[in-house]
This record gives C-alpha cells, structure tokens and sequence, in this order.
C-alpha cells in the first residue's frame, strides 16, 4: 500500500470523526494527508437540539459543530494531516443536501486538491454514509484515472453482512473491490491520541450505544477499479 500512496492523499470523511475512526494509522503514516469532511456545516443559531448532540452536551446544533471542528482540529493536528470542512448539514440537522450541489462540490474539492489516491468510505448502514459513497462514486465516473480506496466504516463494518452487500453493489455496477494491504503498523497509539480528541462523540458512543472499541481495531482498504467484465464468474 505503500508504494500505491507516495503523492498526496486526501480522505473523505462524512463526519467529523469518521476520517480518523476509519483511516487514523494510515493518516499517521502519511504527513500531510488532507481529510475532507462533507457533512460540516454550522447549522443557523437555534434553541433546537437534537437528541444525539444533547447527549454529547451540546444546547444547539451551531455549538455542537463547531466544537466538533474544533475536536476535528486537534486530532489532525497529532496526525499532521490537514482539515478541509465542506458546509453541507449533517442529516440530522437538515435532510440531505441537494444531490447536483454535493457531486458537484466534491468533484470540485478533488479538483483543488489534486490528490494521488482518493480515500472515500464504503457508506454502512448510515444515511450520511450511503449518500457519501454514492457521491464519490459518482465523482469516480467523472474523475476515473488515479488511485480509489474504499476504506471499511468503523463502528459499522463489524455489523455482519454489511460489507457482503457493499461488494455485491458494486460488482452490480461493474466495479471490482479489490483488497489491499492495511496501514504499516507503529502507529495506533498516535491514533488513539486522535481518537481520544472527539470527547463529546467518545461521551455519546460509550453511553448511548455500542462504545468505540472498533475504531482502534484493523483498518480494511479496497481498491476500487472498473471491472473488464460486468458479470459474475
């Protein structure tokens, strides 16, 4: 894997956290590396709150953001990796944002930033995600040379069946995952710093739901390429 990521890089991240939940020992081995995350608006000002970010102690979606950004901040900075925050909503603030505006702003993003390998996440079982890997998918067909990797969503891969039916979509649309090797180890105590710095997600997770144990687990790439054949063997 190495020897496929020696330019630039850039990870994109749904979230603000997925990118080092899914991908932090590869970031660490790559300095420089740009995590973009889509879903990084700063909602307007509003007493609404939502039952995830009052969990995590946040009084308003605006707040909770930007201490997110903040969180954000801090984690890649120990990974010497640098944040690119788009400004579509979160689901759970606003639906999803418009389709046409999404493709178009990450194709954009890739434009700017002209990686050597996009990193985009394989879209588990979350909206955010699913709307995510279908966004990228549809920036591959327009921007198809240079390297794809699909990382394994944390906190979601571990669910059984879910990846079984990723591959299976994608070999329906005549792309072929192939795996590749995972980050060199020596580094997942650097990425457990960073993980540590999403305090109120870290808050949420332990008390709300399955905990966080899988972000420091293996992290599983797959390279994405347009298949020679469109059918089973």
């Amino acid at each position: 894997m190495e020897c496929w990521l020696s330019g630039p890089c850039i990870v994109i991240s749904p979230h603000l956290d997925d990118g080092v939940f899914s991908c932090g020992e590869l970031i660490a081995h790559m300095p420089g590396t740009v995590v973009a995350t889509v879903l990084a608006g700063i909602p307007d000002p509003s007493p609404r709150v939502t039952g995830w970010d009052a969990a995590a102690g946040f009084d308003s979606a605006a707040r909770a953001v930007a201490c997110r950004r903040g969180e954000d901040r801090a984690a890649l900075a120990l990974l010497r990796a640098r944040p690119r925050w788009l400004d579509f909503f979160d689901g759970q603030y606003a639906g999803s944002p418009r389709w046409e505006a999404l493709v178009d702003g990450l194709d954009a993003l890739l434009g700017a930033e002209d990686p050597h390998a996009v990193l985009f996440p394989a879209g588990l079982r979350h909206p955010d995600h699913v709307l995510v890997h279908r966004a990228m998918l549809a920036v591959r067909r327009r921007r198809p040379h240079g390297i794809w990797l699909m990382y394994e969503d944390a906190l979601y891969r571990c669910l059984p069946g879910l990846m079984q039916l990723r591959l299976l979509a994608l070999a329906r649309q005549g792309l072929v995952a192939t795996p590749v090797p995972a980050a060199p180890a020596g580094r997942l105590g650097r990425k457990r710093a960073a993980v540590e710095c999403y305090r109120s997600q870290l808050r949420v997770l332990v008390s709300h739901a399955r905990g966080y144990a899988d972000a420091l687990a293996p992290e599983r790439y797959w390279r994405i390429d347009a298949a020679a054949e469109n059918r089973f063997p």
